[in-house]
């Protein structure tokens, strides 16, 4: 699987799909979104495997992202044509982040209102 498809799918997991992530995962956020960080200009292979490596761990996540790598019909999902693929890379691990930062903001909305 391609880099770009398994950021793109956990990018749309974080946005819409929030409800996957168990009360670990939300906790374990921080440690994905630093390594993504360090990882920004690094080969897509090695966010790829931060990514996997991160998914072990929270089943919920990992059943969602590859329920959406695997869904031929979603063209959101496909990796871009774009001829500068590192620059897209880097573009989808900020945009992961970013998503990432979100979804913690609305747990701890959430944390605030219970």
């Amino acid at each position: 699987m391609k880099p770009e498809l398994i950021i793109q799918a956990l990018i749309e997991v974080v946005k819409n799909k929030d409800f996957v992530f168990s009360p670990q995962a939300v906790e374990d956020l921080p440690n994905l979104k630093t390594k993504i960080s360090e990882l920004e200009n690094a080969p897509g292979d090695q966010i790829k495997e931060a990514i996997r490596q991160w998914m072990i761990n929270h089943k919920d996540v990992t059943d969602a992202v590859l329920g959406l790598t695997q869904r031929e019909i979603r063209d959101d999902l496909k990796p871009s044509k774009d001829t500068d693929a590192e620059g897209t890379l880097q573009n989808k691990c900020r945009i992961l982040q970013k998503e990432i930062e979100k979804l913690e903001e609305r747990n701890k909305r959430n944390k605030k209102v219970n």
